[in-house]
């Protein structure tokens, strides 16, 4: 898996990209990636990025894989050369910002599943190494949506249906220390057999906006 750079201000996450690199990057890319042994590139296609407020970026793969790449095109340091294992969840990631130089992400796989990284690639103090499920034992689920509450934690929004229960669309709150807000998640639509939430934003008064 590579990283192409094409501006300042641009970051591409691509296996193939035209037009040409910056000059301090490498040519054919910043490998980032290791895929350990049996893996094929197709079981990683689905990513998530954001910048990483010095220039470079966090990225996260299938399989709960994330690396931080410096303005240089270099693994940052203190960050394992082939990629961070953040938990065994292994469905589409999500990533957002914690506000203080590192990040949360989600995946599914199993439950609903949230962690927390440091900038230097450490699970956040008080945080499970596997990071914290939200969602109901046993309940099928869609991949869900993170957005910040404005303190630090996070807003998690997700599809599922619990066994012998119908479909719904959900919200949860996580605080900073990984606790969720929420006894029980907030049921935002019932009866969802055909509706699942496709974008969601912080209000900016500590709220969100879920589409």
């Amino acid at each position: 898996m590579t990283v192409l750079r094409r501006s300042a201000l641009a970051v591409l996450l691509v296996s193939c990209l035209e037009g040409s690199a910056l000059a301090d990057w490498p040519s054919r890319g910043a490998v980032v990636l290791d895929l350990p042994q049996g893996w094929t590139h197709s079981k990683v296609l689905r990513y998530d990025a954001i910048e990483d407020g010095a220039g470079g970026l966090f990225a996260a793969w299938d399989r709960s894989a994330m690396q931080r790449v410096g303005a240089s095109g270099s693994v940052v340091p203190g960050w394992p050369a082939g990629g961070l294992y953040v938990m065994t969840q292994n469905g589409p990631p999500r990533v957002i910002g914690d506000g203080v130089g590192g990040v949360y992400v989600s995946a599914f796989g199993g439950p609903v599943t949230v962690s927390r990284v440091t900038a230097s690639s450490a699970t956040a103090a008080g945080w499970p190494a596997d990071g914290v499920a939200l969602s109901a034992v046993g309940a099928a689920v869609g991949a869900p949506l993170l957005a910040g509450d404005a303190t630090g934690g996070a807003f998690l929004t997700w599809w599922e249906q619990p066994v012998g229960e119908g479909s719904r669309v959900v919200l949860q709150r996580v605080l900073p220390d990984g606790t969720p807000a929420l006894a029980n998640p907030l049921v935002v639509v019932a009866n969802a057999s055909y509706v699942a939430p496709v974008g969601m934003i912080a209000d900016g008064v500590g709220g969100v906006f879920l589409v």
